[in-house]
């Protein structure tokens, strides 16, 4: 609350004129107003260990010649901040430390709060922000439209001038282990995790990662949920990712997550007899690109929509035009991957809701 209204305030000083802001997002023109005094320092690496001996990182930079001080600063995402005050300052550039990896935390479902700053896996942000004034003087984000995410500082960011709307990094999904989101001269990508020294960018280690989640049961009553399986043998994180019950989307928290070869239940209202429901990558728009889509099913008679229907044609999971049986009363709509794909594979059965299936 306290961050929403320091944002309006940054509003308020900025004006609500209709002003042309010029070519340049979140740069209006000199004869407009100012740039809120940025300061030259820079996210240069975002590194979310998974698990062992490796530590979580934000690495900042300082691309002055004179030092810079970091205690008024925080690194802030979409659910919290974490104060720097009690760090000192960064040498000028070229001098030793004028790099610097900050420890910072990863999400834990079990012991992270709703509000506090932690990386997860394959979606995030990390702002370099002054609280109190609201100006973000760098910003990073990886894996999804920030947009997309409930709290996010994007548009405080645009309004600093540090980046633009819809920007991001995209990265594989599951993002491998040992792979950091870097930014280097201007371009950013993705690098093995090198703090405090200069990050070298490899496209590969950038590129999407096959699919491995699926909508796995269907329950139509009341109240009604959807069922998803993790086909991969470690947990996932699920934080940015769309499911879709046609025409509408949900954007998952940062709290769901799914264990390895585990089920993960989501409450939602499928409408009856007949629905159209999809699970997409992070980061993909309404429009689902079909490198982006991760699992579809239809049933009853509902009618598949446009977009859907180009999606799954281009990934051949099914023929679009078929749709599996509505379940009977009281019955889930059930996976079974002995039977193919498609809509063949779906059929009624008793619900085993974040159970292994029982096909009848």
């Amino acid at each position: 609350m306290h961050r929403r209204l320091l944002l309006l305030a940054l509003f308020a000083a900025l004006g609500c004129g209709s002003t042309p802001l010029g070519d340049g997002i979140g740069q209006p023109p000199a004869s407009y107003l100012p740039l809120p005094h940025l300061l030259p320092l820079t996210v240069r690496e975002v590194y979310r260990a998974a698990t062992g001996p490796d530590v979580s990182f934000v690495e900042i930079a300082n691309d002055s010649t004179t030092e810079q001080a970091l205690a008024n600063l925080s690194l802030c995402d979409a659910h919290g901040c974490q104060s720097l005050a009690g760090e000192a300052p960064l040498p000028a550039a070229g001098e030793p430390g004028s790099r610097r990896a900050i420890t910072v935390p990863v999400y834990d479902a079990m012991t992270t709060g709703d509000d506090t700053f932690a990386l997860v896996a394959s979606v995030g942000e990390v702002a370099l922000a002054d609280q109190a004034t609201g100006v973000v003087h760098s910003y990073l984000a990886w894996g999804a439209d920030p947009s997309t995410l409930t709290g996010s500082w994007q548009g405080a960011a645009v309004l600093s001038g540090v980046t633009e709307p819809g920007d991001f990094v995209p990265v594989a999904w599951p993002m491998p282990p040992g792979v950091a989101v870097a930014g280097e001269a201007g371009v950013q990508g993705c690098a093995a995790p090198s703090p405090n020294t200069t990050a070298i960018l490899d496209d590969t280690l950038c590129d999407v990662a096959p699919a491995t989640v699926r909508v796995n049961e269907l329950f139509p009553g009341a109240p009604g949920w959807i069922e998803l399986y993790n086909e991969q043998a470690v947990p996932l994180s699920l934080y940015g990712a769309r499911l879709c019950v046609a025409p509408h989307c949900t954007v998952l928290t940062r709290a769901a997550m799914i264990q390895a070869g585990g089920y993960v239940v989501i409450e939602v209202d499928l409408g009856g007899d007949a629905a159209e429901v999809t699970l997409a990558l992070p980061g993909v728009a309404a429009a689902l690109a079909a490198t982006g889509l991760l699992s579809y099913v239809r049933y009853g008679d509902s009618a598949p929509t446009m977009w859907i229907t180009r999606a799954v044609a281009a990934l051949l999971l099914e023929d679009p035009s078929a749709a599996a049986a509505p379940p009977t009363s009281e019955q889930s709509l059930t996976f079974d991957a002995a039977s193919g794909s498609g809509s063949a594979a779906w059929r009624s059965a008793t619900p085993s809701r974040g159970l292994v299936n029982t096909i009848p």
